[in-house]
């Protein structure tokens, strides 16, 4: 028996660079409307992301903007799937962050 692609919601990858922004990967059964809301952990909307992929799997980039430092749930919809996925943005706002993220590199 021949088994049938689901659509489904992976993980994501946050890359913290002068603004942010996040990777989800997923894969679409078929053509899907993806909407991303990003929510701070009081509820708060912080941004709101809505794109058109096309059936197959997806790195889709989602520039999030200048976050500033926090937890953060991105509710996800990608056609009829949900998911709610967690990231924290730690950006060094001080001299020192600053310094240690310099010597890491």
């Amino acid at each position: 028996m021949k088994k049938v692609p689901e659509t489904k919601i992976g993980f994501l990858q946050v890359e913290e660079t002068p603004s942010v922004v996040a990777y989800l990967h997923c894969f679409c059964a078929e053509g899907s409307q993806l909407i991303v809301d990003v929510l701070n952990e009081q509820g708060k909307t912080f941004r709101t992301h809505k794109t058109t992929l096309e059936p197959g799997p997806h790195k889709a980039p989602i520039r999030l903007g200048k976050l500033p430092s926090g937890r953060y749930n991105a509710w996800i919809t990608l056609g009829q799937v949900s998911g709610i996925r967690s990231f924290t943005v730690t950006k060094g706002g001080t001299i020192k962050d600053r310094i240690k993220t310099w010597l890491k590199r």
